[in-house]
């Protein structure tokens, strides 16, 4: 995106992690996760959290597909990297993952290449998160 150009924010949720205050133990990370976050301009999709380093952005053409998932009970929170079930060293899936319930599944095209990345991350409404990045698609 041109620095030039004004972002127009076409969906937005922010939300604090309920986990966050157990940050504490381990402070020197706290700043990291401190607010979660779902954010899609026409040209972007970003989620995460505080940091640009625990935060993913994409842009919206390398989106090859998304789904909402809905009640979902995860086995932890945070970013987590899970192997695919059939080849260890393959692309590994990514969760980011603020609180059980609602999420979205998207994968990501690798540019100039056939290659996948599997991505999940919590949502306060999934299906509308699927509705705008299918609807508004650039």
């Amino acid at each position: 995106m041109s620095n030039n150009s004004k972002e127009v924010v076409v969906y937005t949720e922010q939300n604090k992690p309920w986990f966050r205050e157990l940050l504490i133990v381990v402070f020197p990370i706290m700043p990291l996760f401190w607010r979660y976050h779902v954010k899609i301009t026409e040209e972007e999709l970003s989620f995460g959290y505080s940091s640009k380093i625990t935060t993913k952005k994409a842009d919206r053409i390398f989106i090859k597909e998304v789904v909402p998932l809905f009640d979902q009970k995860w086995s932890g929170w945070g970013i987590r990297y899970n192997p695919p079930r059939d080849n260890f060293f393959g692309r590994w899936e990514r969760r980011y993952i603020a609180k059980n319930g609602g999420a979205v599944k998207v994968i990501l095209g690798e540019p100039g290449s056939d290659k996948t990345t599997t991505f999940f991350f919590s949502s306060d409404d999934p299906q509308k998160v699927c509705d705008v990045l299918t609807s508004t698609k650039v």
